[in-house]
């Protein structure tokens, strides 16, 4: 079973490790983890080391992506974002919609981005 962490709580691991002097150890710092974020079980050491070497990019992120366990790719945000302007421009104009239409139009949103097929969401009706 593995442990998964939000990008926040990574985030205050770093924040902890660069507080306390001297540096604990990974296994410390893991046992430290497990107790402020009430974890079943520790997480790796090897997975605190990876988390350590991702903290200059943590601190990049917004509050809504700390939030987030997985950080989303930058395109599918800003498919996600043309979507949402395009399905409030259509209820504007009171056009109705159905998951045909929704679909047919994230695919074109999706051309406009010149998304390669392979990085591109899956567009089913099922979700």
């Amino acid at each position: 079973m593995r442990v998964h962490l939000t990008k926040q709580q990574q985030l205050d691991l770093c924040k902890h490790r660069r507080t306390q002097h001297p540096h604990p150890s990974l296994q410390e710092l893991a046992t430290w983890a497990q107790v402020t974020f009430k974890l079943k079980r520790p997480p790796s050491k090897a997975m605190v080391s990876r988390v350590l070497r991702q903290e200059p990019v943590l601190q990049t992120l917004t509050p809504d992506e700390l939030q987030r366990r997985r950080t989303q790719q930058q395109h599918v945000a800003a498919l996600d974002a043309m979507m949402l302007e395009a399905i409030a421009f259509f209820e504007d104009g009171h056009v109705a919609l159905n998951g045909r239409l929704i679909i047919w139009l994230a695919r074109r949103c999706a051309d406009r981005f010149q998304i390669p097929m392979a990085a591109r969401p899956r567009f089913t009706r099922g979700g």
